[in-house]
């Protein structure tokens, strides 16, 4: 006879309380392997228990009910699933490396290849000169934003794309230029003029270091693309924070995006 359990023992064994073991079976997730029909009691199996403690690391991952459904359903094979993961790894690991970079007690400079979602942006393009500027101007947009209804996405940072190209070839020069300034949305709730930049594979610098540096963060980013033969596609993204954390040795990134880049050189690019 197959050994059952009451869903007390299935609770303390799978470290989750009832509630969730009763979710689950709403979701239509698992299936008791007994109901007397009496006392209504429910009684689960080693199947189920496997099953929980699987969903259980679902959950734990960020999964909710309905991915995990369509994971079943898939059978493990959903490319929208996949997708989900994908994006949501790209920001655990973000944030990982800009917390990391906190703790650090020394400047860093990081270069790596990584790849972009498509954002969708309320964006305006304003001119000016030095950091305290750009702040200031992204600061009103997203007051703008709020006032609009429009709803920031909670897992991306803001970002300003610099029109200039002149750390490329040859050197960052201090003068006023033109930069966008871009709040991603939830695509759902976007206004019909938003900015819409596809996804892209880019080439980054991450850097933590005080903001004085920008220009020789420049120059060495500048000098790294030209080591690789990168030609960019586009103006560069630099990550801004409107956040708690606010500090004058703040990381900072600069992007490129594309297609964002192709290599003048033949072979897989190193660094």
């Amino acid at each position: 006879m197959k050994q059952l359990f009451t869903i007390s023992q299935i609770s303390k064994s799978c470290a989750i309380s009832r509630a969730t073991i009763l979710r689950l079976e709403e979701k239509g997730l698992i299936h008791p392997a007994k109901i007397d029909k009496q006392n209504k009691y429910r009684y689960y199996d080693i199947h189920n228990i496997t099953a929980i403690l699987q969903m259980k690391h679902f959950l734990h991952i960020g999964m909710n009910y309905d991915d995990i459904l369509l994971y079943y359903q898939a059978r493990g094979r959903s490319p929208q699933l996949l997708k989900q993961l994908e994006d949501r790894m790209y920001s655990i690991i973000r944030t990982y490396e800009e917390m990391k970079l906190r703790m650090s007690k020394e400047e860093q400079l990081h270069f790596e290849m990584i790849s972009l979602p498509q954002y969708v942006c309320y964006a305006k393009q304003f001119s000016g000169l030095d950091t305290e500027d750009r702040y200031q101007k992204m600061y009103q947009l997203y007051l703008e934003v709020i006032e609009k209804g429009y709803r920031p996405l909670c897992d991306e940072s803001l970002f300003i794309i610099e029109k200039r190209m002149d750390f490329i070839e040859d050197t960052y020069k201090e003068e006023v230029v033109d930069f966008i300034c871009c709040i991603p949305l939830e695509p759902q709730d976007a206004p019909q003029d938003a900015l819409i930049l596809p996804a892209c594979k880019a080439f980054s610098c991450l850097y933590y270091g005080n903001y004085n540096r920008l220009p020789d963060v420049y120059n060495e980013f500048g000098k790294k693309i030209r080591e690789l033969g990168i030609v960019p596609t586009d103006y560069p993204r630099g990550l801004a924070w409107l956040l708690p954390i606010r500090e004058k040795t703040s990381p900072l990134m600069i992007m490129y995006r594309g297609l964002s880049f192709r290599s003048q050189k033949k072979g897989a690019l190193h660094f």
